[in-house]
Parts: structure tokens; sequence; C-alpha cells
């Protein structure tokens, strides 16, 4: 594989549609930034870059052959930034509801790259959805002020999907795609 894979919980299309309308107003400013395209959000879990042949296949079968759980509510809304608000590099919209059960997914999922010896970026995670990736740092402070995503927007988690991206703003390939169990809920 050329690409660089990541392991990403994708958003519906209901909830996709819902998103750039609540969000379209807010972003328009930023359209000389790098917005991500709309048909490539999610919520990465953990980022590989480059993973050697002769490792991604036992690793995908373990993907497919754990038992992932239930499956679960997460919910979008409101706006956050790495490094900070204030000196914003990369916008996201982050979670209200959901977050221990997405946090403990990517818990397991980077433990069976670590078994696998598979290596990832160790950032801590922080359950994001990327909008826009700044050229320059800015003050973001009032963007999360003025334009509050007034409602969660919530969805089912019942999959995982190990994407590719090749780079540039065409959609993602899906390498392999990972059900989680039947929510309770439902």
């Amino acid at each position: 594989m050329s690409g660089r894979l990541f392991l990403g919980v994708p958003i519906n299309d209901e909830v996709r549609k819902k998103l750039k309308q609540n969000t379209w107003q807010s972003l328009s400013r930023y359209k000389k930034d790098r917005m991500t395209p709309a048909h490539n959000w999610h919520f990465t879990m953990a980022y590989f870059g480059q993973i050697p042949l002769s490792k991604l296949e036992s690793f995908t079968k373990s993907l497919l052959s754990e038992n992932w759980g239930e499956s679960f509510k997460l919910g979008i809304k409101g706006y956050g930034a790495f490094p900070q608000m204030s000196e914003g590099r990369v916008l996201w919209l982050g979670v209200s509801r959901g977050e221990v059960e997405i946090s403990s997914l990517a818990k397991r999922l980077r433990q069976l790259a670590d078994d696998h010896e598979i290596e990832y970026d160790q950032k801590p995670f922080i359950p994001h959805l990327t909008v826009c990736r700044m050229k320059v740092p800015r003050n973001l402070t009032r963007l999360a002020e003025d334009y509050k995503v007034k409602q969660e927007l919530p969805f089912i988690v019942d999959k995982f999907i190990l994407y590719e991206s090749i780079g540039g703003a065409q959609k993602y390939k899906e390498i392999c795609e990972i059900p989680i169990g039947v929510s309770k809920d439902q």
C-alpha cells in the first residue's frame, strides 16, 4: 500500500448533511485554508502511516475476528482546536455523548496495533472530527462562541473502517470495514 493508513469511525450521510448545513456559515470564511471535504469526515481512532504488507494481513484478520462489544451512540457538538482555540491550527468538532465508549474503543485498537508491532501516532486520543487545517495559526475563540453547533447531532457507531489516504481531496479508500455489535438502545 502506498498511502497512509488509519482507523476511523465514519459518520452517516444524514449526520453529514446536517453538519454541512449547521456549519457552512461559520466555516465559509476559511475557504482559503485546507477544508476537509465532507465525504472524508470521520473520527480517527489511530493513525498508522504506512503498514508493511507483512503485518497488514494479520492485523486486518485480527480486527475482523475481535469482538468489539456493543454499538453506542455518539453525539457531535461544539468546536475545538489544536493546539488550542486561541492559536488554532486544526479546527474540529467534538463529542457531547459517547466519549467514554469511543475512547475505550480507540484504546483497544491501539493495544491491538501494539500486539502486532504496528507503529501509530502516540498523541493522546481526543475524539474529534477535523473540519479545517489552517495555513497559519488563528484565534478561533470567537468562532466557537458565535457559531455554536446548537443541537447535538447523534448517530449510532456500529462500525469502524481501516482507511487509506492517497492525498489531496479525493475520497479515502476503504480497505476493511469492521462491525461493532448491535446496541441495546435500538
